[in-house]
């Protein structure tokens, strides 16, 4: 028989045992140094989140046709005005400000436009140096003559046209907001403000009919008789083509309005279609016909549609 005392100690070692061994099962391995050093932390890492990639700068190009323009023409000799609606080309690059507002800037390119065209006969007066057989005054005989040297007017004639053609070019900055999508289109309006590269060619094609020389020798300063014969050559026939006016430049403001929409063709790729308002202000005069003939182009406004394409660079 065991005593009570001893089922008493038996009960209190089984229960240190259990409680050694359920401290090693929580603490497993070499515990070293302070409960704050072997302390077990969660950290809690967020999801990745893919953030979308996107373009800030683009390229474009357009072509588009004027269906319809006004040009302010004037000039003081009769002749056939052109028609002035043409093809027009445009280049330029622009940067995406915001989601909603972009700004470009584009050279546009405007075919040769006939605006005028004159149809007759041409005189054209060319000036050389020539001997000039004069009678000699200082003798009594009728017959004695002499030879000076002059410089002799030829007045040549021609028969033919001649055609002013005019061209405008248009360097802009532009501006607009895209209102947003709409089905597969995205809508938008612009503005736009530059310069406008004005060009005036005229050319002649004419034939030679006849010519007359004068010459001063022998007269009285200013005073012109004709001489017997009119002694030219080819070269003289081509100056005489040549027309009475230089090719003319010069600049002007500019100022434009678009509305229009795009749609995607790719992930970097928008076709875009608008209508476009532009305003050229100016004023550009050159010598046309016959002397004291003149052309002048005023200020000129034009009205196209246009299809392009926008690309995504970077």
């Amino acid at each position: 028989m065991y005593s009570r005392s001893t089922l008493f100690l038996a009960a209190a070692i089984f229960a240190g045992s259990a409680a050694s061994a359920g401290a090693s099962d929580v603490y497993e391995g070499d515990l070293k140094g302070s409960i704050k050093d072997n302390a077990i932390e969660t950290i809690l890492v967020p999801e990745a989140v893919e953030i979308p990639e996107t373009m800030s700068w683009y390229l474009r190009g357009d072509i588009g046709y004027g269906v319809s323009s006004s040009t302010d023409i004037s000039t003081n000799t009769p002749g056939v005005f052109g028609p002035d609606d043409k093809e027009a080309y445009s280049f330029g690059f622009g940067r995406y400000l915001s989601p909603n507002l972009r700004t470009d800037f584009t050279f546009d390119y405007r075919n040769d436009d006939k605006i005028y065209q004159l149809s007759g006969n041409f005189t054209e007066s060319i000036f050389r140096p020539g001997t000039v057989t004069i009678p000699n005054t200082l003798t009594a005989d009728p017959n004695d003559t002499i030879d000076v040297q002059d410089i002799i007017r030829f007045d040549v004639n021609s028969t033919g046209s001649e055609v002013i053609s005019f061209q405008d070019h248009t360097l802009l900055a532009n501006l607009y907001y895209d209102i947003g999508q709409f089905g597969i289109f995205r809508p938008y309006v612009g503005g736009g403000v530059g310069v406008s590269i004005y060009e005036i060619e005229t050319s002649r094609n004419t034939s030679f009919v006849d010519c007359a020389a004068y010459s001063t020798a022998g007269n009285a300063p200013g005073v012109y008789s004709q001489l017997a014969n009119c002694n030219i050559d080819q070269s003289d026939i081509d100056r005489a083509n040549e027309p009475r006016g230089d090719d003319t430049v010069a600049l002007g403001f500019s100022a434009s309005a678009t509305v229009g929409a795009s749609m995607d063709i790719s992930d970097s790729t928008k076709l875009d279609m608008n209508y476009r308002y532009t305003y050229h202000a100016g004023d550009v005069v050159t010598a046309i016909g016959g002397v004291g003939d003149t052309l002048s182009v005023g200020s000129r406004q034009e009205h196209d549609l246009r299809v392009g394409v926008r690309y995504d660079i970077w």
